[in-house]
């Protein structure tokens, strides 16, 4: 074999285009992981601004008491007070905290204590998961303005609903 042949050349080819190409699906790889951890940080802090302003009210209302039963309903994202920039519309769904794949389920129950009792120390109790699910679905609930409006905080058969979304 010798070099004319050009059989020295086409592994070699081969070899920087393999190279060319794993190299870009890495670089996309981990500007979508940078893009998702930007997304949740984003999705966190304007969900953590929303609970704080909701606690706020409920305070400031004298609505606020530990032996209340609570029920946040709709989702953060689709509050008119959460902010992201583009990148977070940009993000893997599974990334987006305070995301669109809250669905009026007991999750979202869970989710609005999980971000009440653990990111802000705060302690809200939340209704149970079939009173949950039964108010996410109401007319009742949904014909209410969203917060910060007024109206979007009212008592429902002794649960005080704020609706989101």
């Amino acid at each position: 074999m010798s070099v004319k042949d050009g059989l020295w050349k086409r592994p070699a080819q081969k070899d920087i285009a393999a190279a060319v190409l794993g190299l870009s699906l890495l670089f996309g790889n981990v500007g979508q992981t940078l893009i998702d951890q930007e997304a949740m940080h984003e999705g966190l802090d304007a969900s953590e601004t929303i609970a704080e302003s909701v606690f706020q009210t409920l305070v400031q209302d004298g609505l606020y008491d530990p032996g209340a039963t609570y029920a946040l309903v709709g989702a953060p994202c689709s509050s008119p007070l959460f902010f992201a920039t583009p990148l977070y519309h940009k993000a893997n769904g599974y990334a987006k905290a305070g995301g669109p794949w809250w669905d009026g389920s007991e999750l979202d129950n869970r989710a609005w204590y999980g971000l009440f009792h653990y990111r802000l120390g705060l302690e809200l109790p939340m209704c149970d998961a079939i009173r949950y699910e039964q108010l996410a679905r109401s007319m009742e609930v949904r014909a209410m303005p969203l917060y910060p409006a007024e109206g979007a905080i009212q008592e429902i058969d002794g649960v005080i609903v704020i609706r989101i979304s």
